[in-house]
């Protein structure tokens, strides 16, 4: 059911059906219907009708802007705040600003969205803002001779390099844990505000959905789900239950009875799975033990962002016992892994680096920067395509990267002259 804002109300949103899909990326909604004004829609009328390469592009310089936000962390604290206000400015601008103006969304609500975003580039960004910082600290050290004055009193390069190793190793910990325990509340609020007060335009073909029910317990997964025909296909419910043993519910379809307002599966399976075996039991039809309607379902889709590792992995476990697990959830899985660890491992690079590049300053640790980052995300972004391909296992596809990082790392720390 759809809430339009009362004339001279700024605070009670317009709701609507958009919704995230799981894994794969895919945003879904519809269109806000008419009463908006006329000066609004001309506002932003040449945004909404731009072409798809258009906007693809605006979307990469905005990525471009959040890489160069966080590689000026080790930077002069004026031009971080000067970058932070420039890309909020630039996102309210391009992204989301016709959204405000057309929902009337109050700045309350506005400073909450991108707060709940703040932990993802935290997380996103770390390893660059680490790069940086350990290549201008260490090169303006070696640039005043202070490294040579260190050499001088009998202090070995490596054992005056392991305090940001050690620092590094605590910011990988850290991301960890932020990412871990911070970050999937932020990415809930985020999107919850986004399906509430934000529109986006709906795609009307099926999707898969998976969500959590209630209590945490059990999980859906819907591998085709048309809204139109409020129909599911190729369902899966699993229940963790006491001693090792999980329920799950197979079906073929699910069914929404508009008169008795419940969910009717048709033609699956009841199987309990025990510690070393397990049992099955037919069904033609019967009740599902769903709690949500139609127009809440598509609302509760749950990305890989909103879960922690720890949850994300637990879910896969009991959708992979009835073959219903995709290669693209174990790949977020293990990057929710990776992406931290990589704040451990950029700094093997960053030294070596560092003590060879005294004379070039802070514009030398820029170009290398860029360059190993560079480097790094066009490894990665191959090695997950792959492994999302299926060329190759998840965990090495997404693990590639890092340990030909770590070794090509680990060999330029024990070439360093000490």
């Amino acid at each position: 059911m759809t809430k339009r804002t009362a004339p001279g109300s700024r605070d009670r949103p317009v709701r609507d059906d958009s919704t995230d899909d799981l894994c794969v990326g895919d945003r879904l909604g519809v269109v806000v219907g008419p009463g908006v004004d006329v000066g609004v829609d001309a506002a932003i009328a040449d945004r909404e009708t731009q072409p798809q390469h258009v906007t693809a592009v605006k979307e990469d310089v905005l990525s471009l802007a959040l890489m160069i936000g966080a590689v000026v962390v080790g930077g002069p604290p004026q031009l971080r705040r000067d970058v932070l206000r420039r890309l909020v400015r630039c996102d309210l601008a391009d992204h989301r600003r016709g959204d405000i103006l057309r929902q009337a969304v109050p700045m309350r609500i506005v400073a909450a969205y991108y707060l709940g975003w703040i932990p993802v580039i935290i997380v996103q960004m770390s390893p660059v803002a680490l790069l940086l910082s350990t290549l201008y600290v260490l090169g303006m050290l070696a640039k005043n001779n202070e490294l040579t004055a260190i050499l001088a009193g009998g202090v070995n390069l490596r054992r005056a390099t392991l305090g940001p190793i050690c620092v590094a190793a605590l910011l990988a910990i850290g991301i960890f844990a932020l990412s871990e325990w911070v970050m999937p509340g932020g990415v809930r609020r985020a999107r919850h505000i986004e399906r509430t007060y934000f529109k986006s335009k709906r795609r009307n073909k099926p999707q898969r959905l998976v969500w959590i029910e209630p209590g945490g317990a059990a999980t859906v997964s819907v591998k085709r789900y048309s809204a139109q025909e409020r129909t599911g296909y190729d369902l899966l419910i699993t229940e963790s239950l006491a001693d090792g043993y999980t329920l799950a519910v197979e079906a073929d379809r699910m069914v929404w009875d508009s008169e008795t307002g419940t969910w009717i599966l048709e033609n699956g399976k009841r199987t309990m799975y025990g510690p070393d075996s397990h049992q099955s039991e037919p069904f033609d039809r019967e009740v599902a033990g769903i709690r949500f309607a139609p127009d809440e379902i598509e609302s509760l889709n749950v990305t890989a962002d909103e879960l922690s590792a720890g949850r994300l992995r637990r879910m896969l476990v009991e959708l992979g016992r009835a073959g219903m697990v995709s290669p693209i959830w174990w790949v977020d899985y293990h990057q929710k892994l990776a992406l931290p660890a990589l704040n451990f491992i950029i700094v093997f690079l960053a030294i070596p680096f560092a003590t060879r590049t005294a004379r070039g300053g802070l514009a030398a640790s820029l170009a290398i920067s860029v360059a190993l980052g560079l480097g790094y995300v066009c490894s990665f972004s191959l090695c997950v395509g792959l492994a999302k391909a299926e060329v190759l296992p998840a965990w090495l596809g997404v693990w590639l990267a890092n340990v030909a990082f770590l070794a090509g790392g680990l060999w330029m720390y024990r070439r360093m002259p000490t």
